[in-house]
């Protein structure tokens, strides 16, 4: 077999990498799809669901924490601004 001989380093398994951090993301997108799965939503899931999934709560997660550290350091007006704000820009 000539062209290729073994080189020092090679054949060794390549280090796992999860779909959150494929993903970009913090929250757990395996464990989004275990649950998917598990609760019967549907009879398949598709692949893309629970990573969309693990964004969204991401982002909710975010602007929960953003919104409390407003509300700690605003007044009540400014509090009642933002959530409006919010609500147009949400289209709730």
């Amino acid at each position: 077999m000539a062209g290729r001989g073994k080189t020092l380093g090679s054949g060794g398994a390549k280090k796992a990498t999860s779909r959150s951090s494929k993903a970009g993301l913090q929250f757990p997108v395996g464990r989004i799809a275990r649950f998917l799965k598990a609760g019967k939503y549907a009879e398949r899931v598709g692949a893309g669901a629970p990573v969309y999934l693990a964004a969204v709560l991401e982002y909710l997660a975010a602007e929960v924490k953003l919104h409390r550290l407003f509300s700690l350091s605003h007044s009540v007006s400014d509090l009642i601004r933002l959530t409006l704000f919010l609500r147009d820009r949400l289209r709730i």
